[in-house]
């Protein structure tokens, strides 16, 4: 299965050496994150920064490490899935319309987010963070 994986849950394992760091690492290679949303996490990197007390040099090395275990989906991939997902999106929350449009783009696939307005949406299963550790549980390494 593929995960496409939403900003708020990358920007959390920015912040905290946490249980979504160890997924995110452990799900390698079957995490993806839509690359028109990169700008997002660059949005909150005075917080994220804050929020871990590092330095840019260190966010910018735990952003890195971090998505050596994220697989980046070009824009082109889903350009022709966006219409779609704005459509779907536009009554309920269009800032999420690339997630979806990046699930689009490929089959078994599941979207991990915090945000519950992806939950209204009927094409796409989403987790939250708390689903996330009970569906993969007994699957993370030790």
């Amino acid at each position: 299965m593929i995960i496409i994986i939403d900003s708020n849950v990358t920007i959390a394992a920015l912040i905290k050496d946490s249980i979504t760091r160890k997924i995110i690492v452990d799900l390698y290679p079957h995490a993806y994150y839509p690359e028109a949303m990169a700008s997002e996490i660059e949005k909150y990197k005075g917080t994220i920064r804050e929020k871990a007390n590092i330095t840019e040099h260190e966010f910018y090395g735990a952003y890195q490490k971090l998505f050596k275990y994220i697989k980046i989906i070009p824009d082109e991939e889903i350009i022709k899935h966006k219409n779609e997902a704005k459509r779907m999106m536009k009554d309920i929350d269009s800032a999420d319309h690339l997630l979806l449009a990046a699930a689009f783009y490929f089959k078994d696939v599941c979207i991990w987010s915090n945000d519950p307005h992806l939950k209204q949406q009927n094409k796409i299963v989403t987790y939250t963070t708390a689903e996330m550790i009970k569906k993969i549980k007994g699957f993370l390494s030790k």
